[in-house]
């Protein structure tokens, strides 16, 4: 054995062995000799360690006492032999032991959970990195001793992390005898298994038996334990997980009743089993039952597994078969597991046309067939986009059904696309009998039903991606018929007003003629010359729909969400034209596409400065949403385009403006290469593209293929140039224009005269010069870099003085004893904007405005009102008299004066519910002067935050036809506010529904502050769909979890268990953040976090005794106090002693309120010291004597319960 050591050193092993002090005593060698002998010292070190080790598998008290009396091994003698000669995968490995054995042996010298290891350590355990398959016997040996020491000795900790990922390396890859006994130990004391390190143990132990290190004989002791371990309700999400996969395991060898089970793990260990391919016919029937009638979280597990199953090919045909007979609204999503499953073409298309006449009767259930169906669609169709606005009866109820029913369309949208692809995967081929009797089938339901689904998804726009994902499977497998397309067009040009509705139904309109530009090009070699011409008109007519639409829009282009579809179109369009290009039709076509192109680019560039002609600069409005998503499709029309004519001059002129971005800028030079390489070229066409090269400029993100493209452009134009005739000096008229290092690109320096310092470029000899120095340069530059360099930024103005916001001049603040209304306003706004920020200036403008406050009109105080609330403060006196003059001029504000009244009082803590009902009339009289719904939201919110049921509907009925033209940060505001206020109001809650759905469509545009409001809200709201937006909520905040605030985390952490939403990759996530931002928590943080915690099923979590061992009882108020004592008692925490929290009741009763007292009445009832319940009980009589009036019986049940526990009889407590 190792002797026992001295002069310990508490010096921390380094990861790498060059680091060492000691390196000088040995010369080290990266590679030791296979066969050259492990060095003694290791052997006797590892028989040492297996002894300390066999003495935790005979103790039953604490491990950690254990490791406090002495270390597992001479870690000095272990740093020695890191100087022999021993392997690089040795030294690392020994490296390791001696980093987890020190830091442990640190914890057990200092007081609390303050010393630890990175998580980032766990990296540089994996087997690429340690290669536990080159390690030798001992060595290996030694590595899992010292895991198995650590794991027991600092359980809950990122050091017992790293121990354990060790040992699952090892399990996976190796054979070892101490890691053998260690998991046989597990089995049979099975008292270890339970405690914080309770997944990992089962991690390790199902890693061992997948890769078959433990014995078969085994199996019944491990199937008990999980058993056991089931029937416990204290584990965690992620234990469920993980037991389920164990019983999955196990099955081969010993299979386990699912009834045997608790409920929360019957449904998972079905599902699990499903796919792992033991498929039973009772287990099959079992999950359809809970995938149609069972809980959320439940029928979301089954659906999922069924759903893999069948594409799988696992299932059993027919199960069920009528089943969407049997189901509600609830959940439909068995539908599409029922679509997967269908073998014969025939029963497909019976399905599909049942699903169809679903979506009708559920619209309407007077309709009984797909023709009923065909018909509705068509009149609701032409009723939302061609009307005034005045809806029909029953397009009314229409739109009302597909808010409310939206998640059952959208389940059964799903299942018919799922039966297209059914449908496509049984194949075309089918044999002629079948064919011919399918062909009535299909053409009695295909053509007329897609349109149904057009109609769907202009009622209810979320529902749009489900109807295009319809259309896209249909096409593979029957395609879109001429009479959809020419219902599209002529509802498209008989649209009266650019509604929302009209929008709608040109995203799916323009899906449609996309598919079918598609089926055309696909077929047009098998065509007739009278198919092809039909084909051209109708091109021709889907242009004239595209260039009625953009001409509809107007100036609104870029903010129409239905453009970049129109862009598709475009580009589509311009396939076509490059595909079948002949004769005089597709001439029209391209022109039409040509001004559709232009317009568009028009609409998304801004003119910078006209000054200089020959050299205007052009910008994008990147402000707007839809900006890039345009150009990308215009830019990619004209590429398609070049090959087939020569565009315009406006399109070239238009298009050449939006090559500030390499993606766009190669597909318009790969156009450009393609006009380049013709042989005649219009003399405006080469005008354009000269000038284009005279001021060219190559941009900071332009990269190396971005530049070999231009550069080949202008390669092609030189030769071009060289053999035109057409490019003669008086026909290009380019003599004025002269290149110089100023408005000139690089190359420009170089063709510089000595006289004038310009280049005259009206010789062709000269452009041509000119044109190959800038071919040169580029492929220079391309050939030198692979990112091109711009020249320096503006960062500094003509004086060379840094660019930036100056404070408003003292001479203007001088002016202010004499300015008026507006000049006081304007100056206001300015100061707020750019400063000074101090408080004179600011007295200095309160001043004035009180003095000529009484001549400020209703516009004028509106916009001080939101300067002085985003300032925050306002002199005391001169609040009650900004009041009387607002009150006075209130029958003159429009919505703009009234919102921003109202908004400053709110700001300054002074909107009142007095102030609030004085203008409610004049708010609703003036809704529809609003010209933007911004100013409504911030009323919506006011309104609804002081219980204002009428005013808050009668705003959000407005709101809800601008809902698509909010913006995230208005939705979150709007859902916030009216479900923290109306969250059981179902009146509010159903108009507040569209709102809801367009805030989880825009979820990933939505700041964290938002998301997490929004989600907080939510969860205690009574929603029906609460469930349904809370997933789609957590898909984005997993993502973001580490970006939010602590504050932030607390409060969706909250929600969650409130809601009991149990999503195991949020939790994991909010977890380590919480974990990694709780160093700066309050005692009442850590006491909001320690309950949602253990109210999700986390009490073993490493974050919860981390939180129970930070917590200071006698730092905590008698509230906080109180609520600890009740989480202690009903979860048994560990860390936390009675006599604490006895001890600091006794300090604080005095000052407990009645709740307070029954909480704390409560937890020492489940502890049950006799003294203290009968002090506690004796303080809790006496206050409930004092209490006047009647008491909550839930409070006197606590007490109760206390007076019975220790069997007193008290009168007053009955």
């Amino acid at each position: 054995m190792c002797p026992q050591f001295k002069n310990w050193s508490y010096d921390l092993a380094s990861t790498s062995a060059e680091s060492s002090q000691q390196l000088d005593k040995a010369t080290l060698s990266q590679e030791r000799d296979v066969c050259c002998p492990v060095p003694p010292e290791i052997v006797e070190i590892k028989l040492y360690a297996s002894a300390r080790v066999n003495l935790l598998y005979r103790r039953r008290s604490s491990f950690e006492e254990l490791t406090r009396k002495g270390e597992l091994v001479n870690l000095q003698l272990l740093k020695d032999v890191l100087h022999t000669k021993i392997t690089k995968h040795e030294r690392r490995a020994l490296e390791l032991c001696v980093l987890m054995l020190s830091v442990c042996q640190k914890r057990s010298s200092v007081s609390g959970d303050t010393c630890d290891l990175a998580i980032e350590v766990c990296g540089y355990t994996s087997t690429k990195e340690m290669r536990y398959d080159l390690l030798c016997e001992d060595v290996l040996s030694l590595l899992v001793l010292s895991s198995v020491w650590v794991t027991e000795a600092a359980s809950a900790t990122n050091l017992a992390r790293v121990a354990y990922d060790v040992l699952f390396n090892i399990a996976t890859t190796c054979n070892n005898k101490y890691l053998s006994q260690y998991m046989e130990h597990l089995l049979d004391d099975k008292k270890r298994m339970y405690g914080e390190d309770l997944y990992w143990r089962l991690r390790l132990v199902h890693n061992a038996f997948i890769s078959k290190k433990l014995y078969q004989d085994n199996v019944t002791q491990l199937l008990t334990l999980c058993l056991e371990i089931a029937n416990c309700q204290s584990g965690t999400i992620y234990v469920t997980e993980l037991l389920s996969d164990i019983l999955v395991a196990l099955w081969t060898y010993k299979q386990v009743d699912p009834n045997e089970l608790p409920p929360r793990y019957r449904c998972l260990f079905m599902a699990k089993l499903l796919l792992a391919g033991f498929v039973h016919q009772d287990m099959v029937t079992t999950l359809v039952t809970t995938a149609t009638h069972g809980e959320y979280s439940e029928r979301k597990v089954a659906l999922s597994a069924l759903y893999k199953a069948s594409k799988m090919n696992i299932l059993p045909y027919g199960v069920n078969e009528n089943i969407f007979l049997e189901m509600g609204d609830t959940d439909l999503g068995m539908l599409s597991v029922h679509a997967s499953m269908l073998n014969e073409r025939d029963s497909v298309l019976s399905y599909l046309e049942q699903l169809y006449i679903e979506v009708a009767r559920r619209l309407c259930t007077d309709c009984n067939n797909v023709q009923d169906g065909f018909n509705m669609a068509k009149d609701g169709i032409i009723d939302l986009i061609s009307g005034d606005g005045n809806l029909k009866g029953d397009t009314k109820i229409h739109l009302h059904l597909a808010v409310e029913k939206y998640f059952s369309f959208r389940d059964i949208t799903q299942a018919i696309s799922v039966a297209y692809r059914r449908l496509h995967e049984l194949g075309r081929r089918a044999s002629i009998d079948s064919a011919t009797s399918c062909i009535a089938t299909r053409s009695a339901f295909t053509e007329k039903s897609i349109l149904l689904l057009l109609y769907l998804a202009t009622l209810r726009v979320e529902l749009i991606p489900y109807v295009i994902g319809v259309i896209d499977q249909s096409v593979q497998s029957e395609g879109i018929r001429d009479e959809v397309v020419r219902f599209c067009l002529s509802s498209i040009l008989a649209a009266n007003s650019n509604s929302i509705f009209l929008q709608q139904f040109v995203i799916l309109a323009c899906k449609v003629f996309n598919v079918t530009i598609k089926q055309y090009i696909m077929k047009y070699g098998h065509s007739t010359i009278l198919l092809r011409q039909e084909m051209d008109c109708l091109m021709l007519d889907i242009l004239r729909a595209m260039n009625w639409i953009l001409n509809r829009c107007k100036s609104s282009i870029k903010s129409c969400r239905s453009i970049p579809h129109v862009g598709s179109t475009l580009a589509s369009v311009a396939v076509y034209v490059n595909t079948v290009y002949w004769g005089r039709l597709t001439m029209d076509i391209s022109h039409e596409l040509s001004m559709a192109l232009v317009r568009m680019l028009q609409a998304c560039i801004l003119k910078e400065r006209e000054e200089n002609i020959e050299n205007p600069r052009y910008l994008l409005d990147e402000g707007v949403e839809y900006v890039p998503e345009i150009i990308g499709y215009c830019s990619s029309a004209f590429e398609i385009i070049c090959h087939a004519i020569v565009p315009s001059v406006k399109l070239v002129r238009s298009i050449l403006t939006v090559t500030w971005h390499s993606k766009h800028a190669i597909k318009v030079f790969n156009g450009l290469q393609a006009i380049a390489s013709r042989a005649s070229l219009g003399k405006r066409v080469i005008r354009e593209l000269l000038l284009y090269c005279i001021h060219a400029k190559v941009h900071t993100d332009w990269d190396k293929a971005t530049l070999l493209s231009f550069q080949k452009f202008v390669k092609l134009f030189v030769l071009l140039i060289q053999s035109n005739e057409c490019c003669s000096k008086r026909a290009i008229k380019v003599d004025f224009l002269k290149v110089s290092a100023k408005n000139g690109w690089k190359a420009a320096s170089r063709l510089r005269s000595r006289r004038h310092g310009t280049v005259r470029l009206g010789g062709s000899n000269n452009r041509v010069v000119f044109l190959r120095e800038l071919s040169n340069k580029l492929k220079e530059d391309a050939c030198s870099s692979s990112i091109a360099i711009c020249g320096p930024l503006d960062l500094l103005d003509e004086h060379l003085r840094m660019n930036g916001i100056q404070a408003v001049s003292r001479e203007t603040l001088a002016a202010v004893p004499w300015v008026g209304v507006s000049r006081l306003t304007s100056l206001m706004e300015e100061v707020l904007r750019r400063g000074p920020h101090d408080s004179k200036t600011w007295s200095y403008l309160f001043k004035r405005f009180e003095l000529i406050l009484n001549s400020f009109s209703h516009k004028h105080l509106s916009r001080v009102m939101v300067t002085i609330g985003k300032y925050g403060r306002c002199p005391s006196d001169l609040v009650p008299m900004i009041r009387t003059h607002a009150l006075s001029q209130l029958n003159e504000c429009d919505i703009l004066s009234c919102c921003g009244i109202l908004y400053g009082m709110d700001k300054l803590q002074q909107c009142d519910n007095e102030l609030k009902a004085s203008f409610k009339e004049q708010v609703v009289k003036t809704l529809d002067t609003a010209t933007e719904p911004y100013p409504v939201v911030l009323l919506a919110s006011l309104y609804s935050s002081s219980g204002d049921k009428k005013t808050t509907e009668a705003l959000l009925r407005h709101l809800v036809n601008h809902v698509n033209e909010l913006n995230p940060k208005a939705l979150s505001m709007i859902v916030v506010s009216v479900v923290t206020q109306f969250g059981d109001n179902q009146g509010i809650l159903e108009l507040l529904m569209p709102f809801l759905l367009k805030a989880t469509e825009r979820t990933r545009d939505m700041d964290i502050r938002s998301l997490s409001q929004i989600y907080s809200s939510i969860a205690k709201s009574t929603l029906t769909n609460a469930q349904h937006i809370l997933d789609e909520l957590s898909d984005v905040i997993h993502q973001k979890a580490e970006f939010f605030t602590l504050h932030q985390c607390i409060l969706i952490l909250s929600g969650a268990a409130r809601r009991r939403h149990l999503n195991s990759q949020l939790i994991m996530e909010l977890m380590k953040s919480i974990d990694n931002k709780r160093h700066n928590a309050t005692q009442q943080q850590l006491l909001f976090i320690l309950s949602s915690a253990l109210r999700l099923g986390m009490r073993d979590s490493s974050l919860v005794s981390k939180i129970s061992q930070e917590l200071h009882i006698s730092d905590l108020g008698h509230t906080e106090l109180a609520n600890l004592t009740y989480m202690a008692a009903k979860w048994k925490l560990t860390n936390i002693t009675n006599e604490a929290l006895f001890e600091e009741f006794q300090k604080q009763s005095a000052h407990m309120s009645l709740r307070d007292m029954a909480l704390v009445a409560y937890g020492f009832a489940r502890i049950g010291n006799l003294p203290q319940m009968k002090q506690i009980l004796a303080a809790s009589e006496d206050l409930l004597n004092k209490q006047p009036g009647p008491t909550d019986p839930r409070i006197v049940g606590m007490m109760t319960q206390l007076a019975n526990r220790v069997k007193f009889e008290h009168c007053d407590l009955q």
